[in-house]
């Protein structure tokens, strides 16, 4: 049997759990960011944030096409894509750059909460590179 007439290797948990959190953290991006988009018309909210109600729209204008890019990488994982794989794993390497870095220069709780950081980009690579997460997204 050639590699062709394979069935698709059925998706991991781990890549599921992914897509499960990152979903989250889209639709949370983006109420955020709709909240931003609405709160720049209050005259409190601009005057607390300190910045003016245009800035308020650019950031909220980002944080929505950021939340949406979330969504879509979690949809393209669940369907075995190797872009949002590629772009998923760039976002671990990049927070666990950040996280070994800040580990380095901080102290206290702020270097707990970096080693943290670190670690939860470290399991998530092992979770999109595993040898079931690589039989999966090499079927699709």
């Amino acid at each position: 049997m050639t590699y062709q007439n394979q069935a698709p290797a059925r998706r991991p948990a781990g890549i599921t759990l992914l897509a499960v959190l990152i979903v989250v953290s889209g639709l949370l991006g983006l109420i955020g960011s709709i909240a931003v988009i609405i709160g720049r018309g209050n005259d409190d909210f601009v005057h607390d944030t300190g910045v003016g109600s245009s800035t308020l729209l650019w950031v909220g204008i980002v944080g929505v096409i950021i939340a949406v890019v979330y969504l879509l990488v979690a949809r393209g994982l669940t369907r075995g894509s190797g872009l949002a794989r590629g772009l998923a794993a760039l976002v671990a390497v990049l927070s666990l750059a950040s996280g070994i870095y800040q580990t380095i220069i901080q102290s206290g709780s702020l270097r707990w909460s970096a080693v943290v950081s670190a670690l939860l980009a470290l399991i998530v690579l092992l979770l999109l590179f595993s040898p079931r997460a690589n039989a999966f997204f090499a079927s699709h």
